[in-house]
C-alpha cells in the first residue's frame, strides 16, 4: 500500500445553462428612431439658430422624467410578493403586481424619449467640448 491515499472527486450539482433572450431588434429601432427624430430637431433648432433650444431641451427632459416617474408611482423595479405586506391575500398581492407590469408597460414610450434628449444633449455636449476645448474641426 502507498503512503498517499487517493482523494475523491467532489461530486458537483449539474450546471443549468440559462437560454440567452433574443436581441430585442423592434425595441432597439423605435429607440433608433425616436432618438433620430429628436436628433434632428434639435440641430434643425440649432441650425436656425434657435438660442432657448439647449433650454427647452432640458425642460422637456426633467418633465419627461417627472411624468415616467409620476406614472410608475416611484418605483423602478418590478415587485414580487415577497416585497409586499404579509396582510393582504395572494389575490391582492396579484393584482398589485399586475397593475405595476401594466404601469411599467404604458411608461415605456416616456423612457424612449428620456434615452433620446439624454443622447441628444450628450453627443451636443461632445461635440461643443471637442470642437471649443480641443479645437477640432468637423
Amino acid at each position: 500500500m502507498s503512503k498517499y491515499k487517493k482523494r475523491k472527486k467532489k461530486q458537483t450539482a449539474p450546471v443549468e445553462v440559462k437560454k440567452k433572450k433574443p436581441f430585442p431588434k423592434k425595441r432597439a429601432l423605435t429607440l433608433l428612431g425616436i432618438t433620430a427624430l429628436i436628433f434632428t430637431a434639435y440641430q434643425v433648432m440649432i441650425a436656425l439658430e434657435f438660442s432657448a433650444a439647449v433650454h427647452i431641451y432640458w425642460i422637456g427632459l426633467a418633465l419627461v422624467a417627472m411624468a415616467y416617474i409620476a406614472v410608475n408611482r416611484g418605483s423602478f423595479r418590478p415587485l414580487t410578493h415577497d416585497d409586499l405586506s404579509d396582510e393582504l391575500t395572494k389575490d391582492e398581492k396579484d393584482e398589485i403586481i399586475r397593475a405595476q407590469a401594466s404601469r411599467f408597460e404604458k411608461s415605456r414610450p416616456l423612457l424612449y424619449v428620456i434615452i433620446g434628449i439624454i443622447f441628444t444633449l450628450l453627443f451636443d455636449s461632445v461635440y461643443l467640448f471637442a470642437t471649443i476645448n480641443l479645437g477640432l474641426k468637423f
